[in-house]
């Protein structure tokens, strides 16, 4: 038949296999290509269960504020504290309370808490190097068990103590003395955690010391280092309270006036609890710093605006080595 082309028969087997390659192209062309699955969001990371986190502030205020006395004091619960502890830490030239709820007006002065919008906060946050600041923060995340230094002072050259202990007072001169508090915490199951606050002194030249962690035995350079149990502290926080530790004035030569008096200021040391997680999960968060107000108020939280944030060391298991006191 003309135009039409017969193949022999083993030319036409030849040419299937190509043809259902041919069909097949075809019929995936027409097909619609599978949409990828959507990305899943990643949960967000939790901290350990024993774990919580911590914000330091070393407030500086002038000795003769009025307002750093018993003004600021009626804004403290001290009773959280055993009468016969708190009368030992009074005897040293101590004080020590919790806050709870809302910033006493007067560290809302004195930590210059302000409600302006984050832009002009930025702008208000220049740092004058020149001069000790005000405020400084460390925010810390410990777990149960890991011990925290907090610096309390420089290193003095020699430092004359008084201690009043249960049988009199007692003094003595310490070389190259560093005053320091320190700190441990144990998560509970109810969300509440136990600050334990030890006054310590560090004195004398570096030395290397064996220190245990996790089964093994290492030398670290370290200062001889005396410990005040007499006046160790161990008090319940929850999310957002705060405990205040302060000098009492007049008290030359005492532990409080070693720590925390620097004439002609004093500072106050605040220790709020900020995050804690409880057994199911739950992230306990307490919010930014906020001013004494009315509880009706729906003013937004606010933040301090003269704060300098040092740099923390809290991933090891050792406490940090000697630090410049802020």
């Amino acid at each position: 038949m003309p135009g039409l082309a017969i193949f022999p028969a083993d030319v036409r087997r030849s040419r299937m296999p190509w043809l259902g390659v041919y069909v097949l192209a075809l019929l995936a062309g027409c097909s619609k290509l599978p949409t990828p699955s959507p990305t899943l969001a990643l949960s967000p990371a939790q901290m350990s269960p024993d774990s919580v986190v911590f914000d330091i502030y070393f407030i500086r205020v002038p000795l003769a504020d009025p307002e750093a006395g018993d003004a600021l004091w009626t804004s403290v619960d001290e009773q959280r504290i055993e009468a016969e502890l708190r009368g030992r830490w009074h005897a040293n030239g101590l004080r020590v309370g919790v806050i709870s709820g809302s910033v006493p007006e007067a560290l809302t002065r004195w930590m210059k808490l302000s409600d302006a919008p984050q832009g002009r906060r930025d702008m208000q946050q220049q740092i004058d190097l020149q001069r000790e600041q005000q405020v400084t923060q460390r925010h810390a995340q410990l777990r149960r068990g890991q011990p925290l230094e907090v610096v309390a002072s420089d290193v003095h050259e020699t430092l004359p103590l008084l201690r009043a202990e249960r049988d009199g007072v007692h003094g003595q001169t310490y070389r190259q003395a560093q005053c320091l508090f320190r700190m441990l915490c144990d998560p509970r199951e109810d969300g509440a955690v136990e600050v334990d606050l030890l006054p310590q002194l560090q004195h004398g030249e570096p030395q290397q010391r064996w220190r245990g962690s996790d089964g093994v035995l290492r030398l670290d350079p370290g200062r001889p280092t005396l410990d005040f149990d007499d006046l160790r502290l161990k008090v319940d926080l929850v999310a957002g309270q705060m405990l205040l530790v302060a000098s009492l004035v007049n008290r030359p030569g005492s532990l409080g006036h070693h720590f925390l008096a620097a004439p002609p200021e004093q500072k106050l040391l605040l220790i709020r609890l900020s995050q804690v997680q409880s057994v199911d999960g739950e992230l306990l968060a307490s919010g930014n710093l906020t001013p004494d107000a009315d509880e009706t108020s729906s003013a937004p939280p606010l933040s301090a605006t003269a704060i300098v944030e040092e740099p923390t060391g809290e991933s090891d298991d050792a406490p940090a080595a000697e630090q410049e006191a802020p």
